[in-house]
C-alpha cells in the first residue's frame, strides 16, 4: 500500500503473511527522504487455507464436498425462527469464509452468525488438524 500525504511525503506499508499473528500491527522500518516504510505482519495477509473436504458417513461411504466451496462469496442463510429472524449465517465449505463487506467477521472463520446489529458475532473457526462438531438448537 502506498499512501501519499500532500505532495511530499509517502507512507509505504508492506503487508506480510504471518500465520501465528492473528491481527498484528504496523512496525516502522525506516525513513528515506520523503518516504516512511512500515511492515505489517498479520495472518490476515495470508491466503485462506483449505480444509479437508472428504467426509465419511457411518456406513463407510465417502463424499467430496469441495464442489460446495465458494471462492469469492459465501453461502448465506437467514434464520426463519420467529425469535431469531434478525440472524444471518455466513458459511463456506472446505475453506474459510470470504470477506463480508460491513462486517467484523474474521477472515479465518468457517462460519459467522451476524445479528441485525453486526456488533455481536458468533464465530466458529477450525484448525485444519482438528475436528469440529456443533448443533443448532431450536
Amino acid at each position: 500500500m502506498n499512501y501519499v500525504v500532500g505532495q511530499r511525503t509517502q507512507v509505504i506499508v508492506l503487508f506480510l503473511c504471518r500465520q501465528n499473528i492473528p491481527l498484528g500491527a504496523p512496525e516502522f522500518v525506516r525513513k528515506e527522504e520523503n518516504a516512511y516504510y512500515f511492515d505489517f505482519k498479520t495472518a490476515l495477509a495470508c491466503r485462506p487455507q483449505p480444509v479437508d473436504c472428504q467426509v465419511q458417513d457411518d456406513k463407510g461411504n465417502q463424499y467430496d464436498l469441495s464442489p460446495l466451496a465458494r471462492a469469492g462469496t459465501n453461502w448465506q442463510v437467514l434464520d426463519s425462527r420467529a425469535d431469531y429472524s434478525d440472524l444471518t449465517y455466513y458459511i463456506n465449505v472446505c475453506r474459510p469464509i470470504n470477506t463480508i463487506a460491513g462486517s467484523t467477521c474474521p477472515g479465518k472463520a468457517l462460519m459467522c452468525v451476524s445479528p441485525g446489529s453486526i456488533n455481536h458475532l458468533i464465530v466458529i473457526a477450525l484448525n485444519p488438524s482438528q475436528n469440529l462438531s456443533f448443533k443448532v438448537l431450536p
